[in-house]
């Protein structure tokens, strides 16, 4: 049995002849010291790494199976991590010469290649040799510098630049400016020129191609020496001309040639005139504005949809209430008709404005629609695009000044509904009112003058204001819906100002109808009127504007708050009736005043027993002051529901029947703006309950409760009980099993999935890959900073080392100099 660590430790000492007597045998020799160490540090070194507990790392085992051997239970890290700083240092030296060190590069051919032989290596270096030859003598055919082409020499206007002397030439000493010698001496050229092509041509072997290139270049000397002589024979012929005296007659005779072919005088001051008269027109002239490529129809249909389809999802935006800004593109918008929102009604592409407001649309003209009707204001470019070049031709054409003005009318821009009041009543007939709002318009366009668009702002008030005064004539309904059409060109450049005035209007209409509700005041037809101008101009379907929405809440509050006392009060609720259902023909929001106030009506309508019992029912609420009155059936048979304005102030007979079946109408019309809400039966089961309590007093009356019924079945077949939502059936999930047969400690996973248990084999793989490589770059990045600063120090030492050493030689020399110098002065002393 081995004894302790002690003990073990002293044997292996002693057996390394590290402890006890070493040297008993080799009395008086000395041994080698070097080697010796060697030998004792190495054995040290394998004793320390036997005994050290801390080199060796067991991996425990949470159960311990007789005979198994588990690869990498056992480790040394001391020797992992002494291997891995021996290859890091080996790789940081690497990397510390790099681009530090130089070296000879070998790139004779074939020395790096094993596999060529001597024979072939000196073909390749021969080849290469020839190659690079060839490629320097075709390089040096134009090299300046190579003496080898004795032909080829550098000439300036056909003179060599070659400093060597030619003393066989025959015109040595011949005059330069010798005319006839020259001409021989190009005779000469041109003879060997020919003869030479003639040789070339009897000589049936191709040309090389220095051949090729000295033809080329004597030829181009010779093309150049013709154009010299050509251009000093011109100057020959300037000088000659020069050295005449009869220059000045010539000069005479170009003279007297002009006067000749001189304009006459009086032609020539007309054509300055008529010049100066069309200078003056063209300053008239409009400034040519950059435009836009034509483009093509489809190009055309595209940009139309495109705006289209933009303007569509502007106004679903506003209408969900996802966009609302305080700016004035969308303080005011125009009205629905001219923003694309009638593409989501039902039946609605054809309906105008007005029809949907109850104005008289029968006789409207269609010339003026294709004129004037178009709100985005393309209409009023027309007329003043057309007035513009009228303009222009006035002041190109002054004598047609004055007749243009005269045919037509000049206005002053109204600034209160007096002035423009006073401008109308000059016209013969209410029809020529559009024509003066559309001259106005022209005359005080914002391009003409400073401040017209300010003008045209409080006109714009002022004929909101007019329009809300009713006119009861017979043809006023067109006129309306026209003066209607400009209000809204001019509400596309004006739009705050008409906000504020309009909610200015609806307050004083709010303070009249409360005053109303307590007796203290009546409705006027400008104040109903208010509100139908309101809907034609402004956009309806927003879901929050600063006009509709506070003419919205005025209008609730009244339906829901007054007492039904006269037939008054019932005119003017079931005009606010269809004014909000005008109102919502888009957004189509649900408003509960108007179904409250129709059965309210439909209550009042008769004094039978049946309506007052389904009124306590349903909990209509039916004011004891409210009045109740019974509908003439005879009377009812040939009315029908159509109310007009002037109703307010002189009442038609069978007023409360023609109340009534208008009623009706508006029963139909909400029927068909909220038939798609979930809640359209608590909202028309009353209604048409109360409808049957009044029979078959009208036709009318019986198909108005016919269809609610078919809408209200239809409803509730679209009503379905809530249900658990179904499902497929699941299957129940199965599960690896916890207990296996065949356990075995060594296997990882019993899963069944093949593909599973290799997916998880290579995520465990990837990540114990992962963990070591990034503990191997921890290790790398602390060796290499390890390295760093150790470095640092070295070359921090070094600096000091060097610095101390030069600063003693300072001190060794200050010191024997000033040795010297007290030697010195203690000698002079001396001698003294």
């Amino acid at each position: 049995m081995a004894g302790s660590q002690l003990k073990q430790l002293k044997a292996s000492l002693k057996a390394n002849g590290l402890l006890g007597q070493t040297n008993t045998g080799k009395k008086g020799k000395r041994p080698n010291s070097s080697h010796d160490r060697k030998d004792r540090d190495k054995a040290i070194q394998s004793i320390r790494e036997a005994f050290n507990p801390f080199d060796v790392k067991v991996t425990k085992q949470k159960v311990d199976v007789i005979g198994r051997t588990i690869q990498g239970a056992q480790g040394k890290p001391g020797i992992s991590k002494q291997v891995g700083e021996e290859n890091r240092r080996r790789a940081y030296e690497v990397m510390a010469k790099k681009n530090k060190a130089g070296g000879i590069i070998d790139r004779r051919f074939g020395e790096n290649d094993a596999n060529m032989t001597p024979e072939e290596k000196m073909l390749a270096r021969f080849t290469r040799e020839k190659l690079t030859g060839l490629a320097s003598r075709k390089e040096s055919l134009f090299n300046l510098e190579d003496d080898d082409g004795e032909d080829d020499t550098l000439t300036h206007y056909g003179q060599s630049l070659s400093l060597t002397d030619d003393f066989e030439q025959d015109d040595l000493g011949v005059d330069e400016d010798d005319e006839e010698t020259k001409e021989i001496i190009r005779k000469r050229r041109m003879m060997m020129v020919n003869g030479n092509e003639e040789e070339e041509g009897e000589s049936s072997a191709p040309k090389s191609k220095k051949e090729v290139m000295q033809e080329i270049i004597a030829k181009s000397k010779m093309y150049k020496y013709e154009r010299q002589q050509a251009k000093e024979e011109d100057l020959h012929i300037i000088d000659e001309l020069d050295a005449q005296e009869n220059l000045d007659e010539l000069l005479e005779d170009l003279n007297a040639y002009d006067r000749k072919h001189t304009v006459p005088k009086a032609e020539s001051a007309e054509r300055d005139e008529e010049y100066e008269q069309r200078v003056r027109e063209m300053a008239f002239d409009r400034r040519a504005q950059p435009t836009d490529r034509t483009k093509t129809e489809e190009e055309l249909a595209k940009e139309k949809a495109e705006k289209t389809r933009k303007l569509e999802q502007d106004r679903l935006a506003r209408m969900d209430g996802e966009i609302y800004n305080d700016d004035d593109d969308d303080i005011g918008h125009t009205s629905d008709s001219g923003s694309g929102e009638e593409d989501e009604g039902e039946g609605d592409e054809d309906v105008n404005d007005a029809a949907e407001f109850g104005l008289d649309v029968r006789n409207f003209s269609d010339d003026y629609v294709s004129d004037g009707d178009n709100i985005d204001g393309s209409d009023e470019g027309e007329f003043l695009d057309e007035d513009d070049e009228e303009a222009e031709s006035e002041l190109s054409q002054p004598s047609k000044r004055r007749k243009v003005s005269e045919s037509k009318p000049q206005y002053t821009c109204p600034e209160t509904i007096d002035d423009l009041e006073s401008i109308l009543n000059q016209q013969t007939s209410s029809s020529e009112y559009p024509k003066v709002i559309e001259r106005i318009l022209d005359l005080y366009h914002p391009s003409k003058a400073v401040g017209n668009k300010q003008k045209l702002g409080v006109f714009t008030t002022v004929l909101f204001e007019f329009l809300q005064k009713p006119n009861y004539t017979s043809n006023y309904p067109q006129v309306f819906t026209k003066m209607v059409e400009q209000l809204k060109t001019l509400t596309t450049s004006h739009v705050e100002v008409l906000t504020d005035f309009c909610r200015e209007q609806i307050l004083q209409v709010n303070e009249k109808l409360t005053a109303t509700r307590l007796g203290d005041s009546t409705v006027a037809p400008a104040d109903v009127l208010l509100f139908t101008l309101i809907g034609l101009v402004f956009s309806t379907s927003d879901h929050f504007h600063l006009v509709v929405t506070s003419a919205t809440l005025v209008l609730a509050q009244h339906l829901s708050q007054s007492p039904l006392r006269s037939a008054k009060d019932l005119l003017t609720n079931i005009f606010i009736c269809d004014t909000l259902l005008a109102y919502q023909r888009i957004s189509q929001r649900y408003i509960p005043e108007i179904p409250l106030f129709l059965q309210r009506l439909l209550t009042l309508s008769t004094s039978s027993e049946g309506a007052k019992d389904v009124a306590e029912t349903l909990d209509i609420f039916v004011e004891d002051s409210d009045f109740h009155f019974d509908l003439d059936i005879k009377a009812l048979k040939g009315l029908d529901g159509t109310l007009k304005l002037l109703d307010f102030v002189e009442p038609r007979d069978n007023l409360l029947e023609r109340i009534f079946l208008h009623s009706l109408d508006t029963i139909s019309t909400a029927s068909n703006l909220w038939r798609d809400k979930l809640a359209y039966i608590e909202i028309f089961g009353p209604i048409t309950k109360l409808l049957e309590v009044h029979g078959d007093i009208h036709p009318l009356v019986a198909s108005t409760r016919s269809k609610l019924e078919k809408l209200i079945a239809i409803s509730t077949k679209e009503r379905v009980p809530l249900t658990l939502q179904s499902h497929r059936p699941l299957p129940i999930q199965t599960f690896a099993p916890k207990f296996e047969e065949n356990y075995n400690v060594d296997k990882k996973s019993y899963d069944p999935d093949r593909e599973r248990n290799e997916g998880n084999k290579l995520r465990a793989e990837l990540k114990k890959e992962r963990k070591g490589a990034l503990r191997d770059l921890r290790r790398d990045n602390a060796f290499i900073a390890r390295e760093k600063i150790k470095t640092k120090r070295q070359t921090d030492k070094e600096y000091h080392e060097k610095l101390a050493r030069l600063e003693r030689t300072i001190q060794t020399e200050e010191g024997a100099e000033k040795n010297k110098y007290e030697r010195e002065k203690q000698a002079r002393k001396r001698k003294h």
